[in-house]
């Protein structure tokens, strides 16, 4: 594309303690096919070697990275928002990326086509290889159909199960006029704000797809799934109440499955951070009783088209019932399945119940 006639497309790289990795980052943003028009990069003050990697490409990028850096440590709210208004100026699509995550070459083109080809969408997203700390591709999420009705990315994106039944959107291409409708993150949650914009963006726009996988999302051991543990808890639940109205718009078949999805992830965090003090209500017995009575009201039509998925989970949330009973492997194989949501999470979940309870003799 003729360089006067590219769009003015601003990414926005947040940056804290990712040193390691912030590098390969603005690579593949300067590298991309449809280059963009600025780079804006917001250090949270980071205390290794982040800021020194920025300035180097910024002074490499002069014409299209400026760099900032916070005095002190101001929080992932306050430096996204810092970022997204410096953003907002004189752009005409943003796009915004962790520093430690990275992109295929094409990324920005084919969301760019894509939103070209769907007029009347707000933003444009692709699937993602999710990748280890040494960039080793450990899962791809990805739609096997072309693309998703609005309502479906909805429901999958409120139940996290976009791909394949696991998942949702990352770093999508945002019209100038969708990211500044959307607003700011959330400062009343501690986390999961991607998840909490993700939904925000269903519920008012028109969501097209690139079509394949060009974002790569990495599990990174100092990243945001390392917070502490209660927060993680908490804040899901905060999600699951402030959207329940939304929730509740859906039809009976797609409410139980976006409530026995959710749940199931409350569940799984409550066996991890409060194994011996669950909350009844999200109790294996009450979340399966729950969503087994609302299933069993469904039509026979409305049955056949979710049953697979959620006698899946139903089996699962027998099993777990009881988990206090079980052996340490079986702990293990419970929490993995429980957590498909997230396989990584499945990983970290189990590996730490294992290691409390062998503190604990």
């Amino acid at each position: 594309m003729n360089e006067i006639n590219s769009p003015k497309i601003s990414v926005i790289v947040l940056s804290y303690n990712f040193g390691k990795y912030i590098g390969e980052c603005i690579e593949s943003i300067v590298n991309q096919t449809l280059r963009p028009y600025k780079i804006i990069i917001a250090d949270d003050c980071s205390s290794d070697n982040s800021w020194e990697v920025i300035k180097k490409y910024e002074s490499q990028y002069p014409e299209i990275i400026k760099a900032f850096r916070h005095h002190k440590n101001m929080g992932v709210v306050y430096n996204s928002t810092f970022a997204k208004k410096n953003a907002m100026i004189d752009s005409e699509y943003v796009s915004t990326i962790d520093g430690d995550d990275r992109w295929l070459s094409r990324k920005l083109e084919m969301e760019y086509a894509a939103l070209k080809s769907n007029p009347n969408a707000g933003l444009a997203y692709s699937g993602y290889n999710f990748i280890d700390e040494q960039g080793k591709i450990l899962l791809t999420y990805k739609h096997k159909c072309k693309e998703l009705s609005s309502q479906d990315i909805l429901v999958k994106t409120l139940s996290r199960t976009l791909f394949n039944g696991q998942g949702i959107f990352r770093n999508p291409l945002y019209k100038i006029s969708t990211f500044e409708n959307m607003g700011f993150s959330d400062d009343k949650l501690e986390s999961w704000w991607d998840w909490d914009n993700a939904i925000r963006c269903c519920e008012k726009y028109i969501i097209a797809y690139s079509g394949d996988v060009y974002v790569e999302y990495r599990l990174n051991p100092t990243g945001m799934h390392t917070l502490d543990p209660i927060i993680n808890y908490r804040t899901v639940k905060k999600i699951y109440e402030k959207y329940m109205y939304l929730i509740e718009n859906n039809s009976n078949k797609d409410k139980i499955y976006i409530k026995c999805h959710i749940e199931k992830i409350i569940l799984a965090l409550q066996c991890k951070y409060y194994p011996n003090n669950q909350e009844v209500c999200y109790s294996a017995k009450k979340v399966y009783e729950r969503n087994k009575k609302d299933y069993d009201k469904l039509s026979n039509e409305d049955k056949a088209i979710i049953k697979a998925d959620i006698y899946r989970l139903f089996a699962i949330l027998n099993k777990i019932d009881g988990l206090q009973k079980m052996k340490n492997n079986e702990i293990g194989k419970a929490i993995k399945s429980l957590c498909m949501f997230a396989y990584y999470k499945a990983i970290l979940l189990a590996s730490e119940i294992r290691r409390e309870i062998n503190d604990k003799k």
